[in-house]
């Protein structure tokens, strides 16, 4: 998976360090994508995945930005912007419709 976030009008894009697919601008900081909620009826839809610390300078401050979750070929599997960003060991971040 790749999780693509429009910072500032830019794409950039998330990665494992193994991604067959590397669009720039990438980095290798995507630890794990967790399971993907569809919308249903009032609930809205929401994903949650972990960056390394090293991301932070890139999404520190980067909520409600527009988030594709994107399949290994690029196509995308969910869309939504950023609804909360915690910091622990990694940056998690929640994406809703």
């Amino acid at each position: 998976m790749i999780v693509q976030i429009d910072i500032g009008g830019a794409l950039v894009y998330f990665g494992a360090p193994s991604a067959p697919n590397q669009p720039p601008p990438f980095y290798p900081y995507l630890m794990s994508v967790g399971a993907m909620q569809d919308n249903t009826g009032e609930e809205t839809g929401n994903v949650e995945f972990l960056l390394h610390l090293k991301a932070k300078p890139l999404v520190w401050l980067n909520l409600r930005r527009r988030v594709a979750i994107l399949e290994d070929n690029l196509t995308p599997a969910f869309e939504g912007y950023i609804g909360r960003i915690s910091f622990n060991e990694g940056i998690n971040v929640t994406v809703e419709t």
